[in-house]
């Protein structure tokens, strides 16, 4: 009977004199493999290791391990405590898997509220996943080792702990999270460390980045299901300064209403409300200006455009895109834009476009907003100025990221892919087809404004699995670039045909000198190779914000062209177009701005990295270019991080609801003194 127990159990003596297990060799294993993971992950996905980011990383998978373990051996049989550990190795070891694709992919990470609501993308992109994971083959094969080793030496890992061992890996749990905790409080308090994206932001790819891929998606699931409320600051709502502008802005020309924000903070008994509106009680309005109104009563078609890149229109490929090249040259040239990737890639960026709000993380921001009052987006400003009824369209189906619900709560008539437009070539679907389906649908409806997503632009950029590509092949074939690049650019001159089309169209109808096109794209072309990305953007693809440098278009036929050169973003596009067309809107409520107003530009990151006409600042590294005060970057960090706060809160409470009334008050005001 005196069996030598495996080194794995632990054996102590309990006060009563008995004896406890603790599998001991089972928490190392986790820990271990946790680790491995975390460190595989970041040198593939960050290309670094930080020794502050290893050692909270270290902490959490120590927190983790003991938790397994402890469930592990809750069950009284050995059997189904062999079971469990398989289970829990193989669910790690798939989920970072999961994890390393849908970054490769998406370029992003995925987050808790994808995880649940992401079926339709990966059935959409199911053939570009796999064809992702085979190109990654290496990478998910050293993910999978943890799974062999624990299949080759399961006995002598499993091993059963008693109720003081439990004890034991619960203690161990909570004693390790208080060192975490004491790590982090003890760090520096920067914008971008670890105390700042523990308690005050929430920056899932700064996140990932630091506490890794376990740490973001508990801290992103803790937030997602309690929810969250980021440090933010303001101007003291009792200053009796706030809001004195308001009987103001009518003779100064402000583009705002009369609402006196510190008057509705005062008054308002909801918390939530309150804050928002302390918070915009703080904030200036724009004034119009020499660009107000330049296109009053004009047609407006708005197409964004996927994964379209400033660099298409270039000298080498002026014979491949004239039309969007005469557009570049005859219009306002914006030559300092960006384009930033948000979290959920195409319907965050369509949401910026067309809210002016930034999104809220951790969840599809445009689906939620199905049943908020948008007043601002354009479809409402223009329905409310006597336009014809908004027309939206999109070349792939017509439920994707449930557009059907959002486009139409924004004032769309809206018609994809499923509920009016055919497409029979595969993937992607033609832009120019998506054109001859529906421009008579609104052309000889003046004045009229139409909204288009495209999709011919879409990944994969080859030629076997994107049909736009395939069509345009004989076009790009003396390009002295790689077969991905020229796929890349064949399956864009299908936009150029469609645009190209349209302007006839409107041409025939009479309707070109009087209709204004702009064009922006919804991210830059993530489903490059990197290899691909440096190929199209030259010695500039190497810089930290060029992968984000991107176009903004805006044409009306024989316009005075200008160029812009002020930093600017699509968060800046709807109330820019607002101004141009002299729609009424308070500049207050948009997070974004009128490119062409005197305020201080930003261009602001989904990881909080930003860029100002004076600086730039890097969240991932957390450098500062431009000679600017330490007080100068903290009072843009805190502008940052309240325009992503305050996006949020407008999002989850309904915000603008709240002010309905003065809102259509002061649209209805305006809209009746320009009235002829």
């Amino acid at each position: 009977m005196n069996k030598i127990k495996m080194l794995s159990t632990k054996e102590k003596t309990s006060q009563d004199g008995g004896k406890f297990a603790l599998p001991l060799y089972l928490v190392i294993y986790f820990l271990a493999t946790i680790v491995y993971l975390e460190i595989i992950f970041k040198v593939f996905v960050y290309g670094q290791l930080e020794i502050t980011s290893l050692i909270a990383i270290a902490l959490i998978a120590a927190i983790i391990a003991n938790l397994i373990v402890l469930i592990v051996s809750l069950p009284p049989n050995k059997n189904v405590s062999h079971l469990l550990a398989m289970f829990f190795v193989v669910f790690i070891c798939c989920f970072f898997i999961a994890q390393f694709i849908y970054i490769q992919f998406f370029r992003t990470p995925m987050l808790f509220y994808s995880i649940f609501h992401g079926e339709s993308a990966v059935a959409q992109f199911s053939s570009e996943i796999w064809e992702c994971m085979v190109e990654n083959f290496p990478q998910i094969l050293l993910m999978l080792a943890p799974i062999l080793l624990f299949y080759l030496t399961k006995q002598i890992f499993i091993q059963k702990a008693d109720k003081f061992g439990r004890v034991t890996l619960v203690s161990s749990a909570v004693i390790v999270f208080l060192i975490f905790l004491g790590f982090i409080n003890s760090g520096e308090k920067s914008p971008g460390g670890a105390y700042a994206l523990f308690y005050d932001v929430n920056v899932p790819a700064l996140n990932q980045q630091y506490f890794g891929v376990l740490g973001n998606i508990s801290i992103d699931a803790t937030r997602t299901i309690f929810g969250f409320e980021p440090h933010d600051s303001f101007v003291d709502k009792d200053d009796k300064s706030i809001g004195a502008m308001a009987d103001i802005y009518e003779t100064a020309q402000a583009n705002a209403f009369n609402i006196n924000f510190a008057a509705l903070a005062a008054k308002e008994t909801n918390a939530d409300i309150a804050a928002i509106d302390g918070y915009f009680a703080s904030v200036q309005p724009t004034y119009q200006n020499d660009h107000t109104g330049v296109f009053s009563g004009c047609n407006l078609i708005f197409i964004t455009a996927e994964s379209f890149s400033q660099y298409l229109l270039d000298d080498k490929y002026a014979n491949l895109f004239p039309t969007l090249r005469r557009l570049q040259q005859q219009g306002y040239t914006f030559s300092d834009f960006y384009n930033p990737l948000w979290n959920v890639s195409t319907t965050d960026g369509e949401y910026l476009t067309c809210t002016g709000l930034l999104p809220h993380f951790g969840t599809w921001s445009f689906s939620q907003s199905s049943n908020n009052y948008l007043p601002f987006c354009l479809a409402k400003q223009f329905t409310a100025a006597g336009y014809s009824q908004p027309m939206a369209f999109h070349n792939s189906s017509y439920t994707y990221y449930e557009r059907n619900l959002s486009h139409a709560n924004i004032g769309y008539k809206f018609i994809g892919e499923g509920n009016g437009l055919k497409f029979n070539e595969g993937w992607p679907p033609s832009d120019l087809q998506m054109m001859e389906q529906t421009v008579g649908d609104y052309i000889n409806n003046a004045p009229f404004h139409a909204y288009y997503m495209t999709v011919s632009g879409h990944l994969p950029y080859n030629f076997p699995g994107n049909v736009q590509a395939a069509k345009h092949r004989d076009e790009v074939a003396n390009l002295n670039v790689s077969d991905e690049l020229k796929a890349y650019i064949a399956c864009n001159i299908e936009l150029e045909q469609a645009v190209s089309y349209l302007i006839g169209q409107l041409e025939a109808a009479g309707q070109l000198s009087n209709t204004v096109i702009v064009i922006t794209a919804d991210h830059y072309p993530y489903g490059l190779s990197d290899q691909a990305w440096q190929e199209l953007a030259g010695n500039q693809g190497s810089d930290t914000f060029e992968r984000y440098h991107s176009t903004l278009l805006v044409w009306r036929n024989g316009m005075k062209t200008e160029t812009i050169d002020k930093p600017c973003s699509t968060l800046d596009i709807l109330p820019t177009i607002s101004n141009l067309f002299g729609l009424p809107y308070d500049s207050r409520l948009l997070m974004g701005q009128d490119i062409f107003s005197d305020s201080t530009p930003l261009v602001l990151f989904n990881d909080h990295s930003w860029i100002t006409d004076q600086a730039s600042y890097n969240s991932m590294t957390g450098e500062v270019k431009g000679d600017v005060s330490e007080d100068y970057v903290n009072r843009i960090h805190q502008k940052v991080n309240d325009k992503i706060t305050y996006s949020a809160r407008i999002l989850d409470t309904d915000y603008y609801q709240h002010l309905s009334k003065q809102i259509k008050k002061g649209i209805a005001a305006a809209n009746s003194s320009q009235s002829p």
